[in-house]
């Protein structure tokens, strides 16, 4: 069985073992499939992607040879399929990492929309957990696997943000500041995150740490971006400021991007 994995490191693994790939070039080609799994994807997109404005006379030789190169390394002829002026990698069910994080959000939304909301949390989870790092990650030299990384990136956001909803509406607190503290580390603007760092810190008795984050919060925001708190995060301020006692219970801070 083929795995390959691009939520972290590109890695491809046959039957378990990690199979290198050997070159420069021929990791952006894979990269480039990868960014573009189940669909067939055009020579004049690739040729492009991998040599920008200044490919050579012999491109498309050279990318057929890149081709039966990655053919021979994945063991089957037909792991790329190609069509005239196309090319395209289709895994298997089970063989992407992208794939099971996709199903995986989409049984938790079904979860979420039928009230299972353990089995939502339980979902999340398990495609949280599959992620080892950026995505793409040392192969994202080329606008189309940057932006492919770019979007599952935010995908990976959206899914941890609304985990963290999950445990605070089930009373966690403590054990989710570090995980939160780790993501703001990555996305130091999204104000979502930091209103959630604030509620945990609240719920868990900490309210001056809570007020300290809005107050750096602020300070990162006017410093970096010459923007302020987006208006919930200023109620969820105020409301704190106030001893607002639902706060203790429930999450209403809405979702500020």
């Amino acid at each position: 069985m083929l795995e390959f994995s691009v939520l972290g490191p590109m890695t491809v693994r046959q039957e378990g073992r990690v199979q290198p790939v050997p070159t420069v070039m021929l990791r952006r080609v894979l990269a480039l499939l990868l960014a573009r799994a189940g669909t067939p994807t055009s020579v004049d997109l690739l040729i492009d992607e991998l040599w920008a404005e200044r490919p050579p006379r012999s491109a498309r030789r050279t990318l057929s040879a890149y081709v039966s190169r990655l053919r021979k390394l994945l063991g089957d002829h037909d792991r790329v399929e190609s069509s005239p002026g196309f090319y395209a990698i289709c895994p298997r069910p089970g063989e992407l990492d992208v794939d099971t994080f996709h199903q995986l959000t989409e049984q938790a939304a079904r979860a979420r929309t039928t009230g299972d909301r353990s089995g939502a949390a339980a979902a999340m989870r398990a495609a949280l957990a599959l992620w080892r790092g950026r995505a793409f990650d040392g192969q994202r030299d080329t606008a189309l696997v940057e932006r492919t990384a770019e979007g599952l990136e935010q995908s990976r956001l959206s899914t941890f943000e609304d985990y963290i909803d999950f445990k605070l509406d089930a009373g966690a607190t403590g054990d989710i500041v570090s995980q939160l503290d780790a993501m703001i580390g990555e996305h130091p603007y999204r104000e979502r995150l930091r209103g959630q760092r604030m509620l945990a810190l609240y719920r868990g008795g900490n309210r001056a740490d809570a007020l300290e984050t809005f107050r750096r919060t602020h300070h990162v925001l006017v410093q970096d971006l010459g923007v302020e708190p987006a208006v919930k995060l200023q109620q969820l301020h105020q409301r704190m400021l106030a001893g607002d006692p639902t706060l203790a219970t429930s999450f209403r801070t809405g979702r500020p991007s």
